[in-house]
């Protein structure tokens, strides 16, 4: 069934009127204002609801989509922070490996001195407990390059002749882009570029024609290409 203009309108303003103080009836679930503006931004632009209507069917699926806008919405406003937290972690990972190996030269040293050690598989107890510390390093490193494909969009901030403002703004807005696209992509089954173009433009509240389905198309691709990239991790290292 294709919704109307009216129907989508009808479908969030009933969304909204759930959260009447930013709260649900039960003051657990909460719609803060600037969740409240992007959705105020969706529900009163005429563009975004014919994207909307061709992506999404069911009056659920209108409202996942519109959560979906949100939160790449915020996801590209809180970008340069979760990059930066993203660094620090790698370096904080990067710095417990190097105390590990540490450690095994000072477990295998300590062994060589202390001859009368009361239990005979000390050593090999240690070593042991540091493989299992090695271990958890390797799994957090992995979860942490699970999100890389948020990594290394701002390498050319930096480069001489680069305007640092313009291209961090640029690669917040890339990043949300792709995880839009991916986000529409997975849970409707093709990533409607036209239509995302569109719904990032009125979400992230850019001007019109900020955003094309080639740059929808792009940051996808880009996203992939840094997710297949090691060399992206490694340089935010």
């Amino acid at each position: 069934m294709t919704h109307t203009n009216n129907d989508i309108r009808e479908a969030i303003e009933r969304y909204l009127a759930k959260y009447p103080d930013g709260y649900d009836q039960d003051g657990y679930i909460r719609i803060s204002e600037h969740e409240r503006c992007v959705i105020d931004r969706i529900a009163g632009n005429d563009r975004a609801q014919v994207a909307i209507s061709t992506i999404a069917k069911t009056d659920s699926k209108i409202l996942e989509l519109v959560q979906l806008c949100v939160q790449a919405e915020l996801r590209m406003r809180t970008f340069h922070q979760s990059l930066s937290e993203k660094r620090e972690t790698f370096k904080g990972l990067r710095r417990h490996r190097e105390s590990v190996k540490e450690l095994r030269k000072f477990v295998a040293e300590s062994f060589r001195i202390i001859l009368n050690w009361p239990v005979p598989e000390g050593e090999t107890e240690c070593q042991q407990a540091l493989d299992h510390i090695d271990a958890l390093i390797r799994l957090r490193e992995q979860a942490a390059k699970s999100a890389k494909s948020d990594i290394g969009a701002t390498r050319k901030i930096g480069v001489a002749g680069v305007n640092k403002e313009s291209v961090a703004k640029t690669a917040a807005e890339t990043a949300a882009i792709g995880w839009l696209g991916e986000g529409v992509r997975n849970d409707f089954g093709k990533p409607f570029a036209p239509q995302i173009a569109i719904l990032a433009e009125v979400a992230f509240g850019l001007d019109l024609g900020a955003v094309s389905a080639f740059r929808v198309r792009e940051a996808l691709r880009t996203r992939r290409r840094k997710r297949d990239d090691p060399e992206v991790v490694r340089s935010t290292q």
